[in-house]
């Protein structure tokens, strides 16, 4: 059985699920206070500091690609599945990395829950906006519809004549 690569695999796959979990906490703690008060800075924030985290989250994944293409070149296999994997590697390393890879899986899938929760409450939150926005052009409009009926010249008109 080849051992060599597939603890190194295993390791990174735990530190990538160790990101995925941060990733996880970050966007539950906006749905949080997203749910006690809106404001446009703090989404703005959260998107900022999201794109920053799966930037670097995908810098991992193009490594991982590298070392499941190493794996699969010592051990001769053509892809990089569990079921190749079976046979090549010892149970206790086949059983961490599904375990690893399994968590990561549910983690992202927990990720995507979240942002579709997300996703609505600022579609929602920016339906909200646009109609406040409309009252206001609205009332600005009818404002200004009396005050140029206000600002006409009095004009006294002689009937003497």
């Amino acid at each position: 059985m080849h051992t060599i690569e597939v603890p190194r695999i295993v390791e990174h796959y735990k530190d990538m699920l160790v990101d995925y979990y941060e990733l996880l906490f970050f966007t539950q703690s906006f749905e949080q206070g997203i749910k006690q008060g809106f404001q446009v800075e703090d989404a703005m924030g959260f998107v900022q500091e999201r794109e920053r985290r799966i930037a670097a989250l995908k810098q991992k994944e193009a490594e991982s690609i590298t070392l499941r293409a190493a794996v699969c070149q010592v051990l001769g296999l053509s892809e990089f599945t569990l079921d190749n994997l079976s046979t090549k590697i010892s149970e206790d390393s086949l059983n961490a990395l599904s375990a690893v890879m399994t968590d990561t899986k549910r983690v992202i899938e927990e990720i995507q829950e979240i942002d579709t929760r997300l996703s609505q409450i600022m579609h929602m939150e920016l339906e909200a906006t646009k109609l406040e926005l409309h009252r206001f052009q609205k009332a600005q409009r009818i404002h200004h519809a009396y005050q140029t009926e206000n600002e006409r010249e009095a004009r006294f008109i002689d009937k003497t004549k």
